[in-house]
């Protein structure tokens, strides 16, 4: 009907006839019941073309368990038709292999119990395959009570078959840390030590749990040289340092790695290379100074003359260059050997060094001869 002021309105009405043959018609205004209709009739619809699309395979069931209804996913998953499995008990061991029959009535209680579930299984196919799923679902209640389930279902056999070949290349990452010789360890970004090698183990004790700057490094802060911030860039950091701690040099290189949830970790191997620096600091002395005398050879005096002479340009200062050698020295060679003639050498080369200043350079070009480099003089 529609009222005075032109609203349409939705209503229901009934004849009464009195006993004096009157009729009197009674008119109910049921506008918001068939809004609620309406609204409850979309609802529906709704709900009816997400169970129908959703990606995942999806039973409603009765608060028993028996099946109401399925979607085309599950259809897809476990080869059962809904004239198959309507009316049955989800629980009744057609999508139970027999040893998961009891784990899927015990889960369903306690779904009756807290409203949810979320948990992986094994479930099995029309065709008797059994594959690992992951199950969630919750009860629908109408006036607060339990009236219905919806169980989803969703196919994790990729997942299940990466999270093993992750797991056999962690074993196998581990083994081959196990077989070195160097420090190696795992961390979290927040310090936490998770694998030691068996050579770091034996070194500090198994600290795997513990924070590593307090266990590795005892400070009560952490690491200043922390490289974490490129390790998350994806970052492979190489760099050296002294740590007092563990005893010399080492050369750490930190990489990132992944663990099974995806979460970069950080890998470090510490090698000890006090003996390699000192083997570099022999050879470049080697490289740079006379053997016999112990003074700069020709290389290095030609760098601190290079630098001097800079540095007196810049001051405005004088410099001094002089050339020494001993006479007769090829004499003491030939009458008394080249033994003799080295313990001269050593001789001079003592009492000149003796004579030198602070930032004088003498250097041996050769046989006995010697150069004298003298910086910052008044006069010469």
């Amino acid at each position: 009907v529609q009222s005075k002021s032109g609203k349409i309105i939705n209503s229901e009405w009934s004849n009464i006839r009195l006993d004096d043959g009157t009729q009197v018609g009674i008119g109910i205004d049921i506008t918001e019941r068939k809004q609620v209709e309406e609204t409850l009739r979309k609802s529906q619809q709704e709900f009816a073309s997400l169970f129908r699309g959703a990606p995942q395979a999806l039973v409603y069931a009765d608060e028993k368990g028996n099946i109401l209804d399925i979607n085309p996913r599950f259809t897809e998953l476990f080869g059962y038709t809904l004239a198959e499995v309507k009316g049955r008990n989800i629980n009744d061991g057609m999508l139970h292999p027999p040893d998961k029959i009891e784990e899927g009535k015990k889960i369903d209680k306690i779904a009756l119990s807290k409203g949810y579930i979320n948990y992986e299984t094994i479930r099995k196919k029309k065709d008797g395959t059994l594959f690992p799923v992951a199950i969630s679902g919750s009860n629908i209640r109408i006036n607060g009570k339990v009236k219905g389930m919806l169980r989803t279902f969703i196919d994790i056999t990729k997942h299940k078959q990466d999270e093993e070949v992750l797991k056999q290349s962690e074993e196998k990452l581990k083994s081959i840390l196990n077989a070195m010789s160097d420090y190696c360890y795992i961390r979290d970004k927040d310090f936490k030590i998770e694998f030691m090698n068996k050579p770091m183990i034996e070194k500090f004790g198994n600290q795997i749990g513990k924070i590593c700057y307090k266990t590795l490094f005892n400070r009560k802060s952490p690491c200043p040289w922390d490289k974490f911030k490129e390790i998350q860039k994806g970052e492979t950091v190489k760099w050296e340092y002294y740590f007092p701690e563990w005893g010399g040099t080492f050369e750490m290189i930190d990489s990132p790695i992944k663990n099974k949830d995806g979460i970069i970790l950080k890998l470090g191997i510490a090698r000890n290379i006090s003996e390699h620096k000192q083997t570099e600091r022999e050879l470049t002395y080697l490289a740079t100074h006379d053997i016999l005398t112990g003074f700069p050879n020709r290389t290095l005096f030609d760098d601190r003359l290079t630098l001097a002479i800079a540095q007196a340009k810049r001051n405005k200062k004088k410099l001094a260059i002089m050339l020494f050698d001993l006479d007769r020295f090829k004499e003491v060679n030939d009458t008394m050997g080249h033994m003799a003639g080295d313990q001269l050498l050593k001789e001079v080369s003592k009492r000149m060094k003796s004579l030198l200043r602070k930032g004088d350079t003498i250097a041996r070009m050769g046989g006995d001869e010697f150069l004298f480099l003298l910086p910052e003089i008044s006069q010469i």
